[in-house]
């Protein structure tokens, strides 16, 4: 959750202050890729879905492992390791699925302004995993992890000294 929070830095000195001597912080955060991979996959009007989209999801800190690791550095914590995850044909599955379910078409996709509020009544939230899970096996195989290059969101684990 660290991507929606405003003042970020102030967490991770908080994290590094109580974190005990030789603690790991781990966190998953995305990664600029997936803002890419949004952008792609929305050619109509990519920067205006992109910019629809981190309003909707309330994105501050879309990072580059960089630019976490320096974060990181500042607080007073020691990266560990950062991983790449979530390669780009995952996130497109995964924004596609966004744009039928929940896009923020006057805040709700279209399956929500069908059903309404009774949404679960209709038994959606198990035709919704059956299309995740068709949708999503064929990369599913092949592995989440991904490059820092490639990688649409970062597994991040950093260390406090001592």
């Amino acid at each position: 959750m660290l991507e929606h929070i405003p003042a970020v830095e102030s967490v991770l000195s908080e994290v590094a202050r109580v974190l005990k001597p030789g603690g790991l912080f781990a966190f998953s955060v995305p990664a600029p890729r997936l803002l890419a991979v949004a952008a792609e996959t929305h050619p109509a009007d990519p920067s205006g879905f992109v910019e629809a989209f981190n309003e909707r999801v309330e994105h501050r800190n879309v990072w580059s492992a960089e630019r976490w690791a320096a974060a990181l550095a500042a607080a007073g914590l020691l990266v560990h390791d950062i991983r790449g995850f979530m390669p780009p044909d995952a996130a497109a599955a995964w924004f596609e699925a966004y744009d039928w379910v929940v896009r923020p078409i006057r805040g709700r996709g279209a399956l929500y302004r069908l059903a309404g509020p009774g949404l679960r009544r209709f038994g959606l939230g198990r035709a919704l995993a059956s299309y995740w899970r068709r949708r999503l096996t064929p990369w599913a195989g092949r592995g989440v992890s991904a490059s820092l290059e490639e990688a649409c969101a970062l597994f991040v684990t950093a260390k406090r000294p001592g």
